[in-house]
């Protein structure tokens, strides 16, 4: 059985829009953000410089798979936002390896689509097909719910 402190050697990960569901993806990167910071030096204190913090910044998060069935939801909605461009909060849940269990899921602030790519084809290659999808977003918000 596993713990809350026990490590997740695997994990997917799973795109929910506006309630529907994208399937699941094998990586995710860029789940973060960075704070500005600026430095105040302050006169007759040479113990330190204080630094204040600043404006927050998300960046994009990359989401890849091998191509499978709901590959052509992905495509609609992207080609949906060059006619009516929508920000809607996106869940992100990471799903253990075997499907059974939510090991952590992310709600992703007035996100939209900013880049989708396609696969490859070359036939001299026996690599998998694959896609990738990144989404800008105004910040998350974090559930994590243990196993």
């Amino acid at each position: 059985m596993t713990t809350a402190t026990d490590g997740i050697a695997s994990v997917y990960v799973s795109l929910i829009v506006d309630n529907t569901n994208f399937g699941m993806f094998t990586t995710c990167d860029g789940l973060g953000c960075e704070i500005e910071v600026t430095k105040r030096p302050e006169g007759g204190n040479n113990a330190y410089v204080p630094q204040l913090p600043g404006r927050i910044t998300y960046q994009t998060i990359k989401l890849t798979r091998p191509l499978d069935a709901t590959s052509s939801k992905i495509a609609a909605w992207v080609s949906s936002m060059a006619n009516k461009p929508k920000r809607s909060p996106i869940e992100l849940r990471a799903i253990s390896s075997d499907g059974m269990s939510t090991v952590a899921s992310w709600t992703l602030i007035e996100a939209f689509p900013v880049r989708w790519t396609g696969p490859s084809f070359n036939v001299g290659t026996a690599a998998a097909l694959t896609e990738t999808i990144e989404l800008a977003h105004h910040g998350f918000l974090s559930s994590s719910t243990g196993v």
